[in-house]
């Protein structure tokens, strides 16, 4: 599958990027002033792309001014539970 993605972020405070794999990122997609609203950036071009072609190993991850990590979206499989829920 071909994609066009928009080209490199510009100077904003929070950007979501198509991640390689957990720890690398890929293309950037968009990003704001502040996380909320990246985060439904990230969120609508997730689902977005999984309605053009499912792919359970997408993810798209969601980094702050400083570069860490504040949210990400998709593949589960990634991210295993580290502790387990009481019942």
């Amino acid at each position: 599958m071909s994609q066009q993605l928009p080209g490199p972020p510009p100077s904003q405070a929070v950007n979501a990027y198509a991640m390689v794999d957990p720890d690398t990122k890929g293309p950037w997609i968009g990003g704001s002033y502040d996380t909320q609203t990246t985060v439904v950036i990230a969120c609508a071009f997730y689902q977005a792309r999984q309605r053009y072609d499912v792919d359970p190993s997408f993810l798209i991850g969601v980094f702050d001014a400083s570069d860490t990590p504040v949210a990400f979206i998709g593949d589960a499989a990634a991210w295993p539970l580290t502790e387990e829920l009481d019942g």
